[in-house]
């Protein structure tokens, strides 16, 4: 079954926004969240094995946009490797940040404030989304909002990339279940956000407008093999 990807409870989505948006805001501004000064190789795996083939076939820098862009790593890597890149967070802390890095690494980025649930682009903009470890907060509602908005705004056969969290995840933990593969965080500077854990087959069923959809797994735990962190790694073609 196709889920339609709309969202049904509005007054939940609101609150858990508000809520995310908030801490969010605490962690940047009190300088919480140490970002690793290079892209992550989930960036650029994208980057080798589907952006560089579109820049290579194209005649100019495809338009790529970075949801949840933090302080911009990722996005500088893709704008100093042929993409016209545009990233967005609701972190104006962060995007503050990411604005000094790209003009201190002489690279153009458009940035604006936006949650991923209300991108301000027009429809068919982007030749490439990319969304690397942000969709993941908020609930199923929230999840396949901006997952819609993300659809909205990629051109037909653009490629979109997101980095997501699945339930194996060490946070999808039964004692901090809010709602269905939604969870409460209860540890480090994300205490108190809320994060969505789905399994493959909600997966599969949210990303179904999409012509094709390849789903990888990544799962880690470099000190050790429990509490491991578990990520969907999507790429869908629309």
């Amino acid at each position: 079954m196709c889920d339609p990807m709309t969202s049904n409870n509005k007054k939940d989505k609101f609150n858990i926004e508000e809520t995310n948006k908030k801490l969010w805001k605490h962690v940047h501004n009190n300088n919480l969240w140490n970002d690793n000064a290079y892209p992550t190789t989930n960036a650029q795996a994208f980057y080798k094995y589907h952006l560089q083939p579109m820049i290579i076939d194209s005649s100019k820098p495809i338009k790529l946009l970075d949801v949840g862009c933090g302080t911009g790593n990722n996005a500088i890597f893709f704008a100093k490797n042929g993409c016209s890149t545009y990233g967005i967070d609701i972190s104006e802390a962060a995007l503050i940040s990411a604005d000094k890095q790209s003009i201190a690494t002489n690279v153009v980025i458009e940035l604006s404030r936006s949650s991923f649930t209300n991108l301000d682009f027009m429809d068919n903009y982007f030749d490439a989304v990319f969304c690397d470890g942000a969709l993941y907060y908020g609930d199923g509602d929230t999840f396949t909002a901006g997952l819609e908005e993300m659809y909205r705004v990629l051109k037909t056969g653009g490629v979109a990339r997101i980095y997501t969290k699945n339930n194996h995840d060490v946070w999808a933990n039964p004692n901090n279940k809010i709602k269905d593969h939604t969870y409460a965080v209860e540890v480090g500077y994300e205490n108190g956000m809320t994060v969505y854990c789905p399994s493959l087959s909600i997966i599969n069923t949210k990303f179904c407008k999409f012509s094709d959809v390849k789903v990888g797994i990544e799962s880690f735990n470099y000190i050790g093999l429990n509490d491991l962190k578990s990520f969907h790694v999507i790429t869908a073609i629309k």
